[in-house]
């Protein structure tokens, strides 16, 4: 089959609705650089569209929109394919009022000539990475890159509520909203985000981890960083693609060790402070409080679910490894 370049881009993306299509405005300038383009108001459309198309891997897909549309085209994408093997090129076109994804992952603006570099040359910017596989039996396997319980969902509802109503949004004000948090008192964290009841099983070649009782929150990536360059994983030296952060109810001095991951110093042990990080296989997770996938809150209604990862996909940048 030949190979073929399709474009789907989100009207409901943050930057797609104030400015308008990147991919589009490309498409009209470079009628031959595309075969499909498409759109979808839903994840319901987006996988129907996704399987009627019959990606292959000779194909390459562009992805425009914030980590929301990200995780949910990745999710349409993967469970259309009989396997992770058949899936096709991806480049993640920032378009949405958080591009963390398309930070790591993605092409690094939607100007013309960075989607004319990602198209014209893919093997050469290819950045082959996992995703995260999130499985319950309540609901479709989803797939995504960052995944949160606990604190990250509660800041998120309040980002939502409190800030983005009001017309103040992007990845610096999550980021500030998160440190007025964390920087204020034990009694005022608590109200944002307080401690929720977790069983959480961690599954390396190395070990199993149990960890059981009130936590403030988990962080779970496949991606070497978070938002604005943030990397609050350590402990790599160990096996596993995924990055874990656990942080139990009695987790303290939040600021001072966010700065110190801030600066650059790993190799350090928080557990005093109740923080652990670890490298990891598998995660089993027994929860019913809050979750989030890439921006996405989700609702396993108490279910059990796992977290594993998929093999390495094949991302397009447009820029050298």
């Amino acid at each position: 089959m030949t190979a073929r370049v399709v474009f789907f881009s989100n009207p409901q993306s943050h930057s797609v609705q104030k400015n308008g299509s990147r991919l589009k405005a490309f498409r009209e300038k470079y009628p031959q650089s595309c075969d499909i383009a498409l759109t979808a108001q839903s994840p319901q459309q987006t996988e129907q569209a996704f399987k009627t198309i019959a990606f292959t891997p000779q194909d390459h897909l562009c992805i425009e929109g914030g980590d929301g549309t990200v995780q949910r085209s990745l999710s349409a994408l993967l469970n259309s394919l009989n396997h992770a093997k058949d899936c096709p090129k991806i480049s993640i076109i920032p378009g949405g009022l958080t591009n963390q994804i398309a930070a790591n992952i993605g092409l690094k603006s939607a100007r013309d000539q960075h989607i004319k570099a990602a198209l014209s040359a893919p093997q050469t910017g290819l950045h082959p990475t996992p995703v995260l596989h999130v499985q319950s039996q309540e609901a479709a396997p989803l797939f995504g890159c960052l995944f949160s319980s606990g604190a990250m969902p509660f800041v998120t509802q309040y980002y939502e509520a409190q800030i983005r109503a009001h017309n103040a949004g992007g990845q610096a004000a999550i980021a500030a909203t998160l440190l007025k948090v964390m920087s204020g008192k034990r009694a005022e964290r608590d109200k944002v985000m307080p401690p929720t009841e977790l069983s959480l099983t961690v599954k390396s070649q190395d070990q199993t981890r149990q960890k059981t009782g009130p936590h403030l929150g988990t962080i779970v990536t496949t991606l070497p960083s978070l938002m604005m360059g943030l990397d609050p994983f350590w402990n790599d030296g160990t096996s596993g693609p995924l990055r874990l952060l656990y942080a139990s109810g009695e987790s303290r001095r939040l600021l001072r060790n966010l700065a110190g991951l801030w600066l650059g110093q790993k190799p350090k042990d928080r557990s005093a402070d109740g923080l652990e990080s670890y490298r990891a296989d598998h995660l089993d997770f027994h929860y019913g409080g809050p979750l989030v996938l890439d921006g996405e809150l989700l609702d396993f209604g108490g279910a059990p679910f796992s977290i594993s990862a998929t093999p390495p996909l094949p991302f397009v940048t447009g820029r050298k490894p």
